[in-house]
């Protein structure tokens, strides 16, 4: 964040609000990483514990449903990075159409 603040201190073509807007942008964001990140954390502690803890279940039978539980959350991660990945090209656009009125 402080790379951030210090770029737009130095920018004079964007309005104070605008740059408060954006650092409130990507403060919210990077609250939403930690908050997915603690969260996935969680679930990965839970299952992987339930998955060892089922005698019920063979090796080859935990080691299968670790591959797939991974490959579930590998998805979710990935889907979750797009829609990052969007609303920030969105908010660069936007930052890119308040130089060209000016």
């Amino acid at each position: 964040m402080v790379f951030l603040k210090t770029k737009l201190a130095n920018n004079n073509r964007l309005s104070d609000f605008r740059k408060s807007e954006l650092i409130n942008y990507f403060e919210n964001q990077y609250q939403e990483n930690v908050s997915f990140r603690d969260t996935r954390y969680g679930e990965n502690i839970a299952k992987f514990e339930s998955i060892a803890n089922d005698s019920n279940l063979t090796q080859e039978q935990k080691k299968a449903a670790i591959k797939d539980f991974i490959a579930q959350q590998k998805s979710e991660t990935k889907q979750h990075l797009e829609t990052q990945k969007s609303e920030n090209k969105s908010e660069w656009q936007k930052i890119h159409s308040d130089k060209q009125l000016k």
